[in-house]
């Protein structure tokens, strides 16, 4: 949101364009889900991502995204067609973001491609799958576990 070792540049680069730029710093976690909503959308153009997080908050807030196909990016994306940029090459990421901003998706649709991510349905999951390994564990029984009842 505008902090860290290009602020100066990108304020530079915004001012010879004549782009009227507010850079904010980073937000409190409690303000994030109201800058979400206020945005038309959300660019993240990393080189190195694992899952972003950002994307998922943006995309829970219904705030549409355009984002580099890095890491685990792609992963979390409803319409890899719209809003996945291929590269970073900035004018792919420009027809991207224009894509978005002509035609933004309904943010109902936005969330509900994410709902199933939220920390407590990947809580539930994981307990899931836990529970169904220790429980074919105990049906099936392993050497480790005869071994364990001979003691």
């Amino acid at each position: 949101m505008g902090r860290g070792p290009l602020e100066e540049a990108v304020a530079a680069e915004a001012e010879r364009h004549g782009v009227d730029v507010q850079l904010v710093g980073e937000r409190p976690p409690e303000e994030l889900a109201d800058w979400y909503r206020a945005a038309d959308l959300m660019l993240l153009t990393s080189s190195r991502e694992g899952r972003p997080n950002v994307v998922l908050e943006a995309l829970s807030c219904g705030c549409p995204v355009v984002a580099t196909d890095v890491g685990g990016t792609a992963e979390v994306l409803p319409d890899h067609g719209r809003m996945l940029a291929i590269n970073r090459d900035p004018g792919a990421v420009a027809a991207k973001l224009t894509g978005l901003l002509d035609a933004p998706p309904a943010p109902d649709t936005l969330r509900a491609s994410v709902a199933e991510l939220s920390w407590g349905a990947s809580i539930d999951a994981l307990e899931g799958l836990l529970s169904s390994l220790i429980e074919a564990r105990r049906s099936t029984g392993t050497a480790s576990d005869e071994a364990d009842t001979t003691r």
